[in-house]
């Protein structure tokens, strides 16, 4: 997990959330230090067995043979991504609240708070 320990800190960071790192192995947590309350954790059910142990990507060649750019820094990735998830996470959580019709196992929940929020647009008369 150490490779993604970076990764989570900084998500974490964006949401305002200060991880304390504990254990090691299938014992390592990430515990919100304002809370106590453990917000990641290690689950051996995802593991998988032909994973490798690093990834390592290095945009080098594409710079130079393509002349490409990157737009956004990594951590300007990390921040939009955190974003998002937080976003869809809010979404979620709305839909659940209001006891839309749209709650139900059905679909993916992008496509029923797309709904959710449209059934809430005010139409436009004609």
């Amino acid at each position: 997990m150490v490779q993604y320990l970076g990764k989570l800190t900084l998500a974490a960071e964006y949401l305002d959330i200060k991880i304390e790192w504990q254990g090691t192995g299938l014992e390592e947590k990430g515990i919100d230090g304002s809370t106590g309350r453990v917000i990641v954790e290690v689950n051996s059910k995802y593991y998988r067995p032909t994973e490798v142990d690093t990834l390592i990507g290095n945009p080098g060649k594409a710079e130079n043979k393509l002349n490409w750019e990157p737009k956004i820094t990594f951590k300007e990735l990390v921040k939009e991504m955190a974003h998002e998830d937080f976003r869809l996470a809010q979404v979620e959580l709305d839909v659940k609240q209001s006891g839309s019709r749209f709650q139900s196992n059905k679909g993916s929940y992008e496509k029923i708070c797309l709904a959710f929020y449209l059934e809430r647009l005010p139409c436009k008369q004609s």
